[in-house]
C-alpha cells in the first residue's frame, strides 16, 4: 500500500518541508511560553510520537498551503494592475521573455485554446511526460512562498505573545527581512515555471508536428 504512494516534489517542498517548518515554529513559541513542557514530549513513546509528528506535519502543510497562496496573491488584490512598479523594475526582462514565449505558443494552437494557453501547455507537458525541471521549479516556488508566510506568522506571534520591546523590534526586523527574501525567491521561481512550461511546449510541439 505504502509503496503505491507517489510523493512529488510539490508534495515534498510544499507540504512536508513547509509543514515541518510551521510545526517547529509553533513548538518553539509554545515551549518559550510554557504551553508545551518538554517532559511531556519526552514521555511519549517513540513509535507513537513518530506517527503523530508525520500526521501533524502533513496537517500543518495542508492548512498552510491555501493560506500561503492567498498571502502570495495579496499584493495584486490591492493594486489596479497585477504588476506593481517593483515588478516592472525587478522582473522586466523575465516578464518580457514570458510574453514572447506566450505569443509563440499561441501561434501554434487553434483559436479556442489561446484563452487558456498556459493551462493547455502545462497539460500537454503532463500528458506527454515532459518535465524540463517544471516539478522542481513548482516545488521550490511553493516552498519559498510558504516559508515567507511562516516568517510573517512568526512576526505576528512576536508582537502578540512577547513583551520585551527591544527584542520584538530586533526579531521583527530579522523576520521581515527573511520574509521579503523568501517572497522574492518565490516570485523568481514562479517565472521559472512559466518560462519552462512555454519553452518545453514550443520545442516539443514543433518536434511532434514536423
Amino acid at each position: 500500500m505504502i509503496e503505491k504512494v507517489k510523493l512529488s516534489l510539490w508534495d515534498f517542498f510544499t507540504y512536508i518541508l513547509s509543514g515541518t517548518a510551521l510545526l517547529i515554529s509553533i513548538m518553539v513559541h509554545c515551549i518559550c511560553k510554557g504551553y508545551l513542557p518538554l517532559n511531556i514530549i519526552m514521555d511519549i513513546p517513540f513509535g507513537v510520537s513518530f506517527v503523530l509528528i508525520i500526521l501533524v506535519i502533513l496537517l500543518c502543510g495542508m492548512v498552510l498551503e491555501p493560506a500561503a497562496n492567498l498571502f502570495y496573491k495579496l499584493p495584486s488584490l490591492f493594486l489596479n494592475d497585477s504588476k506593481s512598479r517593483f515588478d516592472e523594475f525587478e522582473f522586466k526582462k523575465w516578464d518580457n521573455k514570458i510574453t514572447i514565449l506566450e505569443h509563440q505558443a499561441k501561434d501554434l494552437v487553434n483559436e479556442s485554446t489561446k484563452e487558456n494557453i498556459f493551462q493547455f501547455c502545462k497539460n500537454w507537458m503532463l500528458v506527454n511526460g515532459v518535465d524540463g525541471q517544471y516539478q522542481a521549479f513548482l516545488g521550490k516556488f511553493g516552498f519559498y512562498r510558504n516559508i515567507a508566510f511562516i516568517f510573517v506568522l512568526n512576526l505576528l506571534a512576536v508582537w502578540l505573545f512577547y513583551n520585551d520591546t527591544l527584542n520584538k523590534l530586533l526579531s521583527s526586523l530579522m523576520l521581515l527581512l527573511f520574509a521579503t527574501l523568501y517572497f522574492h525567491r518565490s516570485r523568481i521561481f514562479f517565472r521559472h515555471i512559466s518560462i519552462t512550461v512555454y519553452s518545453q511546449f514550443i520545442s516539443g510541439y514543433k518536434k511532434e508536428n514536423n
